[in-house]
């Protein structure tokens, strides 16, 4: 077994902690949750491999996922920069690394802000475009204005929200450059 996954069970407990804190964090706020357990236990051992993954999500979540699943998500966080693949051995095991939490973070960041743009954005138009073509009917409704206020205020932020995302991926298109 690696030196990377045996640890003091203290250690282990402090580890737990610190994987559980970072699950619940809104910094993942609307990430898969084996993604975030993944990153989670990239952040706390830096150099991980499918194997170690597989035992480690065992002792994590209810059950360990399967190595079909581990593989998906490294493809994607090798993909998003998140991690990079930093070796292999002779048996053709590879050892994946976390990139930087910077890149950890932007990457989170960029991923939900996507998700809540294009889940929310269009449902967003819909929604106020009908309170805007019913109005005169509705706008005497209990809570109608307050109700208005919140869908207008949500959607007037997707196109801040695209800004930022704009941003982002411009941030990390230079840095993926700068290491090319």
């Amino acid at each position: 077994m690696s030196n990377n996954m045996v640890f003091d069970s203290n250690i282990l407990k402090i580890e737990k902690e610190i994987v559980n804190y970072l699950i619940k964090s809104p910094l993942f706020l609307g990430q898969e949750p084996k993604k975030v357990l993944i990153i989670a236990l990239f952040i706390t051992r830096k150099r991980l491999t499918q194997r170690i993954l597989k035992h480690l999500t065992g002792y994590y979540a209810e059950k360990p996922f399967s190595s079909g699943s581990i593989s998906m998500e490294l493809n994607a966080l090798v993909e998003q920069n998140i991690i990079r693949k930093a070796q292999t051995s002779s048996s053709g095991e590879i050892t994946y690394e976390i990139e930087s939490m910077e890149a950890v973070l932007m990457n989170s960041n960029l991923q939900t802000l996507k998700e809540l743009t294009t889940v929310f954005g269009d449902k967003l138009k819909i929604i106020k475009k009908g309170m805007e073509e019913e109005r005169k009917e509705i706008k005497f409704i209990h809570g109608f204005w307050a109700v208005y206020r919140i869908v207008s205020l949500f959607y007037n932020t997707i196109d801040f929200s695209n800004k930022i995302i704009e941003i982002l991926e411009d941030e990390l298109n230079a840095r993926e450059n700068k290491s090319s």
